[in-house]
This record gives structure tokens, sequence and C-alpha cells, in this order.
């Protein structure tokens, strides 16, 4: 499976968002459609862009994410934060590996996202890919792990293919969900 995909500039923000979306609504029982996805991502892209820039959570819910934080990781290492009025996402090294931690505005631990090697995912999932999404028909994006409060951990893949991006959910036991094409 060597040489199947190749890595192209990642865009962590907007594969997290897809993917934190698609996990709090298949918490509902439900699964957000394509089409639904496209519009929400680009009206919570604008939200995060904005919202960022505003800083318009309060103070106290700034200050309980921090110290759940800190209460968490003891590192010495610089942390950037960003609050918008749905989460607040720390972003940090830690153990040598850049980490995105996202907490509710009130502090609580929503889940962490690091960027995983592609040739480290679940073996049945190797074998998906290699069968249903092979190089040069498509080119792998990014892989990244999340990991959520609940200590489920999940992997997401996004491929390229001409003017379309495909995003995959990959489980532990190697199972593989395709959760949203997006037109570029």
């Amino acid at each position: 499976m060597n040489g199947l995909f190749l890595v192209t500039k990642p865009n962590k923000g907007y594969l997290l968002y897809l993917i934190l979306t698609y996990q709090i609504d298949r918490n509902k029982s439900s699964i957000i459609k394509t089409a639904i996805m496209k519009k929400l991502f680009f009206a919570a892209m604008v939200t995060i862009f904005i919202g960022a820039s505003s800083f318009s959570a309060s103070a106290n819910d700034e200050k309980r994410s921090v110290q759940a934080f800190y209460a968490s990781y003891n590192t010495s290492n610089t942390v950037n934060w960003k609050f918008t009025n749905n989460f607040h996402k720390a972003s940090t090294i830690i153990n040598g590996v850049k980490t995105d931690l996202f907490y509710t505005p009130g502090g609580e631990f929503m889940a962490s996202s690091k960027s995983y090697d592609f040739d480290k995912l679940p073996t049945q999932a190797l074998k998906t890919l290699a069968n249903n999404y092979a190089y040069p028909a498509y080119t792998l994006e990014e892989c990244i792990v999340i990991e959520n409060a609940a200590q489920e951990t999940n992997y997401y893949v996004s491929l390229i293919k001409a003017n379309k991006k495909t995003i995959l959910q990959i489980a532990i036991d190697g199972s593989v969900s395709e959760i949203a094409d997006i037109k570029l």
C-alpha cells in the first residue's frame, strides 16, 4: 500500500468542524445530509472567524476552559486560544505532537484532535482505502485522530478527487464510513 496516497497541505479547521458537527449530530441519532452540511459548514466558518475575532464568550467561560486545560495538562509550552460562542480551542504541543483541545464555553472537555500517520490506521481501513480510494484518483489531504470526552476514538481522513473533497470516518475496528462530499 506504499505510494497509494499523496499528502497535500492540511486544512485542519475545515475538517474538524465537519467532524465535530457529525459527532454531535450522530449522538442525537441522526445523520446530517451532505447538502445541509455544506450550508452548515459555510455558516459555521463565518461564525467561527467572526466569533474568534470578536471574543464574544464571557470572561468567566474563558477562565473555566483555561483552568480545565491546565488541570489536565501541566505544560510549559505555549498555548494558543480561540474562544467562540460554541467552543473554546486550545492549540499546543503535547508529547511533541501539535494537539488541539476543545472545551464547551462552560469549560467541559469535548474532544482532542491531532495529526495521525496514515500508515498507522487499522489494517482493515487501509485495505478499504486502497480498494476504493486509491491514488492517483484520490489524493490524501489530511489524516487526524479525535478522542472525545467519552474516550471514544475515531480517525478522519480527507481525500481530494478532481473538484471534490471526501471526508471519511474510520472506527477503531477499521470500518470506513463516508461522512461528507464537498465540492471545491
